[in-house]
């Protein structure tokens, strides 16, 4: 979940290198190699009700949404789209929300409506397609297809304000740089003239 708490907006990349992408059509939801494309971009809403779960919402104002519908009869997995949050009804909000688990230096984004994750399908013809399933069970692809990368592309500062993180641009991913420590040695051998 701390990838999550000063987050204000995120791009997330699947392990197919794609990114999870709102489409045009306001209801579709895909996998994008642009990572720079506007529909990368998801908005988090922490829910106030439970410390450990989040709602994405697209540029256009819409929810990442697990439904109940499967992607294709005989395949495993049900479709994952943008839908608008019309009711307060728990039974309906629930669909909208993802509890984010934490798996290695990534995240598993599992849909409080059915249990399922939210996975990037990697086969042919279906590798733009996203849907959610279980993590186990017969037919089940590789976990790899249910883990995410978050980027994170804006955060909240103190006192309600936001702030874009360091050296981003509008539309552009930012993922922060791994710390490498460098130590200089204690030398004092000379090369060429100067002292190391």
């Amino acid at each position: 979940m701390e990838f999550f708490q000063k987050a204000k907006a995120v791009a997330l990349r699947s392990n197919h290198g794609t990114y999870l992408h709102a489409d045009e059509d306001e209801g579709s939801v895909t996998q994008q190699s642009d990572g720079l494309s506007k529909g990368c971009r998801w908005t988090v809403e922490l829910v106030t009700r439970s410390d450990a779960v989040i709602r994405l919402k697209s540029c256009y104002g819409k929810y990442l949404t697990a439904t109940n519908h499967p992607f294709m009869i005989g395949l495993t997995g049900n479709k994952v789209e943008q839908r608008t949050l019309l009711s307060s009804s728990p039974a309906l909000q629930c669909t909208v929300e993802w509890e984010p688990i934490k798996h290695g230096n990534r995240i598993k984004l599992k849909s409080c409506y059915s249990q399922w994750f939210l996975r990037a399908n990697g086969y042919w013809p279906w590798t733009t397609c996203i849907t959610h399933c279980a993590a186990d069970g017969p037919g089940i692809l590789p976990d790899a297809d249910l883990e995410w990368q978050v980027d994170i592309l804006e955060i909240h500062q103190d006192q309600g304000t936001t702030s874009q993180m360091p050296g981003n641009v509008p539309g552009r991913v930012y993922a922060p740089p791994p710390v490498v420590a460098y130590h200089r040695p204690a030398s004092t051998k000379v090369k060429s003239g100067l002292k190391l």
